[in-house]
């Protein structure tokens, strides 16, 4: 083949696959498989014009990297992967001046990163070692103290060649790891092994960046537990931090934009989110060409960082004024809030309490099996589980004093906690389903700006709905649902000037829909009451003969408020019935059917409305009892309202002539008839 393709430029060779040869001589690609004649890789000296060498998964090939000396004038890249049979010192190919790309994967190569030198390989921009190179792909180091001198070397080449490894490369730092059998090496703990929330031993590196700041750290098999971080270089100071930015940002370009300049990439842990421009005010600082730009203060740098992610705020943190500055920063709600919900982000959020002190949404969760937070005030007692659980302290949060947004949902809280409810700029509080946390609504007199409530599922949760009275010109949004220690009447909170939203699922609260006047709820849009309300979802009423009066009355307010009754609840009159309990009650008789009308719903035929009696299954009708008189013939809406009131018409047979259920005994004749 060495004779018959002389120019060739690019050669491939691939164990288990054949493809042709190519024509052309210039572009040729030749590909040589386990039965072809190739067994040395000296016999590539041949190729005179060889750019490309590409070999993979052919371990019948041997030889050695020095065989290649011919090709140094030619070879651009050098990609030899899975030939265990390839041996020699990778640094034989340091003097190629041409070698931009050297890929030795699974191969017998050997050497060592440290012997490269300034001139060696001087236009190299990609490098790939395998294992037996000191420093390449999963080497396993014999001492600890050998590996900083090492991560300097890794360190001045990267200077060098910032694209010399990948950023996959130095995110897992190579899988570079202390030997077992180095003196400095020891076994993890059995009960490490066993509790993953023991940490294991720190036998992996890890290289760090923050902002344009490098360093490395040990860190163990799951990188979540490291040692303190070894830096390269000192701390950037604020003057070079806000000189790179004039060097490296120009024209109309916001200055959140350009802190994400020095952010890391959006393959490092927390990606960098884009966010929205920055409105066009003086807090935008715009640099023209012929424009000198000013230096950067704690006060415009914490403007800069009010348009960034909370995660993202931390990570810019790498000089005194700009951890200054996120201190002063207000971190508004978003999408990307800081949520607790294991022992690592509780100490993140532990760390934030001081060095982003004005964050302003928080959610607190689950910490994870094995771990709760400290018992507050008159404590429930834990099961036996709990009793070697580890404990968080709650109090930590009580630094957040500019918090708007706070979410407790299944945090393992037991006990009373006044230091959770004394945030004075809160807008929004959500607790759920905390079984444990014992609270009255009295103390949500700690929120005087609070807008939403919403509870729920938290036996513990006791008071009057009156306790709210403080947060009548505030709240917009009452939701309180499966918390049967919650009192009151429903009316306490008709002067809420602001209330739109109402919803009191599951409580005992009480009251009656018809004490409701002209001038009540002035604001509300929709409601939701229990069935302890007269009038509630599922209501049951003592009387057939109090249904009317209590239908106009309610009548009455749809007409004041058409949006306050959804679709669902004047359809199906929200599921009111006929109380067992009432004398004009009687049993049904067994496979019989229909049953006794007993249940209500709403008719609406056009424009007109009204209510019927009907069976559970509400297709048996009694007669309609209309709330709106019958629309003139004359007006537009006449011909639907026909139309509307000959399909309900069809449901009014068995029960014609009935306006209300008929008595037991008119019942019986009937199924009798």
């Amino acid at each position: 083949m060495s004779t018959a393709l002389p120019n060739l430029q690019q050669l491939s060779i691939c164990g288990g696959h054949k493809y042709s040869d190519g024509q052309d001589a210039i572009e040729a690609t030749a590909a040589i498989t386990a039965d072809d004649t190739i067994h040395g890789i000296g016999m590539l000296s041949k190729f005179t014009k060889l750019r490309v060498l590409e070999i993979g998964d052919a371990n019948y090939l041997t030889g050695s990297l020095g065989d290649l000396s011919p090709l140094k004038n030619t070879l651009e890249k050098v990609c030899i992967q899975k030939c265990r049979n390839i041996s020699g010192n990778f640094m034989e190919l340091a003097d190629f001046p041409r070698l931009k790309e050297l890929d030795l994967h699974n191969t017998a190569v050997t050497g060592d990163i440290q012997d490269i030198c300034v001139d060696d390989f001087p236009v190299l921009e990609r490098l790939s070692l395998p294992k037996n190179v000191r420093g390449g792909r999963g080497y396993e180091f014999q001492h600890v103290n050998e590996v900083p001198t090492f991560m300097h070397t890794i360190y001045v080449l990267l200077q060098r060649t910032p694209t010399l490894f990948t950023e996959f490369e130095l995110s897992r730092a190579f899988d570079w790891r202390l030997s077992e059998d180095s003196p400095d090496w020891y076994a993890d703990d059995e009960l490490a092994k066993l509790i993953p929330i023991l940490p294991l031993a720190p036998f992996q590196l890890r290289f760090i960046q923050s902002g344009s700041r490098r360093g490395w750290r040990w860190c163990n098999s799951k990188r979540n537990d490291s040692c303190e971080i070894n830096w390269f270089g000192p701390e950037p100071s604020s003057d070079e931090i806000e000189e790179f930015l004039r060097r490296n940002v120009v024209g109309r370009v916001s200055l959140h934009r350009r802190v994400s300049l020095l952010l890391p990439s959006s393959g490092s842990h927390f990606a960098m989110q884009s966010t929205a421009s920055a409105p066009e005010s003086s807090n935008n600082m715009h640099l023209d060409n012929d424009e000198t730009p000013e230096v950067l203060g704690t006060d415009e740098v914490a403007i800069i960082f009010g348009f960034l992610s909370p995660y993202d705020i931390m990570r810019a943190r790498v000089c005194k004024t700009w951890r200054d500055a996120a201190k002063k920063t207000v971190v508004p709600p978003s999408d990307e809030y800081v949520e607790i919900h294991d022992p690592r982000s509780y100490n993140a959020v532990r760390v934030m309490s001081t060095a982003l002190p004005n964050l302003e949404q928080l959610m607190i969760s689950k910490l994870g099996s094995g771990h709760v937070y400290s018992d507050g005030d008159d404590p429930e007692e834990w099961d036996i589980d709990h009793i070697n659980h580890i404990t968080h302290d709650i109090d930590i949060i009580s630094r957040f004093r500019k918090l708007r947004i706070l979410d407790f949902f299944q945090a393992p809280l037991t006990g009373r906690y006044p230091v959770l409810f004394n945030f004075p700029l809160l807008q929004e509080l959500s607790i759920s389903y905390c079984q444990n946390l014992k609270f009255d609504l009295d103390m949500l007199r700690g929120f005087p700006l609070l807008e939403v409530l919403n509870v729920g599922d938290n036996q513990h949760l006791t008071g009057n709905i009156s306790s709210l009275s403080p947060l009548k010109n505030t709240l917009k949004k009452l939701h309180i649902w499966t918390c049967l220690s919650v009192r009151g009447d429903f009316m306490d909170l008709a002067d809420f000037s602001r209330l739109k939203n109402l919803f009191l699922y599951d409580t005992h609260v009480t009251g009656d829909i018809r004490d409701i006047k002209a001038n009540d709820f002035p604001a509300l849009e929709s409601f939701y009451l229990p069935n302890t309300v007269h009038g509630g979802v599922n209501y049951e009423f003592r009387d057939v003969a109090e249904v009317p009066s209590f239908m106009h009355a309610l009548h009455l307010l749809s007409q004041r408020t058409p949006a306050l009754f959804s679709k669902d609840f004047l359809s199906e009159a929200s599921g009111w019935k006929l109380s067992k309990d009432s004398p004009d009650w009687y049993e049904e008789i067994e496979s019989v059917f229909p049953k006794p009308p007993f249940h209500l719903q709403f008719v609406r035929a056009g424009s007109r409305r009204g209510w019927s009696w009907c069976d559970f299954r509400r297709v048996n009708l009694c007669e309609i009892n209309w709330l709106d008189p019958e629309p003139c013939c004359e007006s537009s809406d006449y011909g639907t309202y026909i139309k509307e009131l000959q399909d309900v018409e069809r449901c009014v047979g068995f029960y014609r002539g009935y306006y209300q259920p008929p008595t037991e005994a008119e019942y019986r004749r009937l199924i009798e008839d």
